[in-house]
């Protein structure tokens, strides 16, 4: 009598129905990937590590109108997050959470990777600094003191409100890894990567 046959194999079959929500992998290199709530937890933190930087940049446009010192202070903004990732896995806040981020193989993304993941930021900070330096060439920006009154200067400037709509853009686009099973928000699905635990 011989041995009964293996059952079919339908694995390769392109007719096969999707997998369920549920059977899709949730772990990512052998690495669970990090919810919504615990990266704002981590933005929060690189907020605070990154409080004396913000308050030199306030105090530069708002304080002493010293445009060298706005831009010594607003300019690591470009290259803090993709060099942080790229290097060391992660933003200080990140890291101090207990979160990386990794490529598909959960090995760290390379630079180019890293630049691609910030893309929804980059035009962001590219319009905020173009609009500051347009406000330190406004003549009565010289004579004008008080936080509401250089606000209304900058509202003349269109990119302003372009400036708030890139904020609403990246909320967005962050707000999507509270709604996939793998926590990917579209910077992540943008550059292939994974915000993970570390252990």
């Amino acid at each position: 009598m011989s041995a009964p046959s293996p059952p079919p194999d339908f694995t390769d079959n392109p007719y096969r129905p999707p997998l369920e929500a549920s059977a899709i992998p949730t772990v990512v290199a052998g690495r669970r990937p990090a919810g919504f709530w615990i990266r704002v937890l981590a933005i929060l933190a690189d907020g605070i590590c990154l409080a004396p930087l913000t308050i030199l940049s306030l105090y530069a446009v708002y304080g002493i109108k010293s445009l060298p010192l706005f831009l010594a202070a607003g300019l690591p903004g470009l290259f803090y997050k993709p060099f942080m990732e790229s290097i060391y896995g992660g933003t200080l806040g990140k890291l101090l959470i207990g979160l990386r981020v990794q490529n598909v193989d959960g090995q760290n993304i390379g630079i180019g990777q890293a630049y691609l993941r910030f893309l929804p930021w980059l035009p962001q900070s590219v319009v905020g600094l173009l609009v500051t330096f347009w406000l330190f060439n406004q003549p009565e920006y010289a004579v004008t003191d008080g936080f509401m009154e250089i606000a209304k200067i900058m509202e003349k400037n269109p990119l302003t409100m372009f400036a708030n709509i890139l904020g609403w853009v990246v909320m967005i686009d962050c707000v999507i890894a509270a709604f996939n099973e793998r926590k990917q928000a579209g910077h992540d699905m943008l550059a292939g990567t994974y915000c993970v635990y570390k252990n």
